[in-house]
């Protein structure tokens, strides 16, 4: 009963602030200058630099290289279906509470295959990897050791660790 209750919590919270970020609209969207810090602790964050980092840091041999550009591009193909699928704020606000759900739980399951993909991309280039480069890899991903930016909650969340 316990982990339904908290499962029910954890809705709700994501609920509430999917429903707060389209309610605050143009305020919850990111300037158009990558290079301009946004969000509560004006956190700048370039996933770009950090995969140049990791892929200078693992040192592949040639076969490893084709394997990275492999898992790069599906990496990027992610973050490209992602920032497509940014929901419409305005055609949100239209639609009655159980329609906006209705939108969230279809955004879910693509995000939700979307990183299956990765994962499965991951699992292959992973499978390459020295244990060295493995433990390296760890580090650097988001949630690893070396990983600052995201050991606090995310690159713009501003709590303790």
């Amino acid at each position: 009963m316990q982990v339904h209750s908290k499962f029910l919590a954890s809705g709700f919270l994501a609920l509430s602030l999917l429903t707060g970020a389209a309610l605050a609209g143009e305020a919850a969207t990111p300037p158009t200058d990558p290079g301009e810090p946004w969000g509560p602790g004006k956190h700048h964050y370039n996933i770009q630099e950090r995969l140049n980092q990791l892929h200078q840091e693992l040192k592949l041999n040639a076969d490893q290289e084709t394997a990275w550009k492999t898992w790069f591009d599906r990496v990027q193909q992610a973050r490209a279906e992602h920032k497509a699928s940014r929901p419409d704020f305005e055609a949100l606000r239209k639609l009655s509470a159980p329609e906006r759900l209705e939108k969230f739980i279809e955004a879910s399951k693509a995000r939700q295959a979307t990183l299956e993909g990765v994962l499965a991309a991951t699992k292959t280039f992973y499978a390459t990897l020295s244990p060295e480069q493995r433990k390296t890899f760890d580090d650097l991903t988001p949630f690893g050791e070396r990983a600052p930016a995201w050991r606090r909650g995310g690159p713009h969340h501003g709590g303790g660790q």
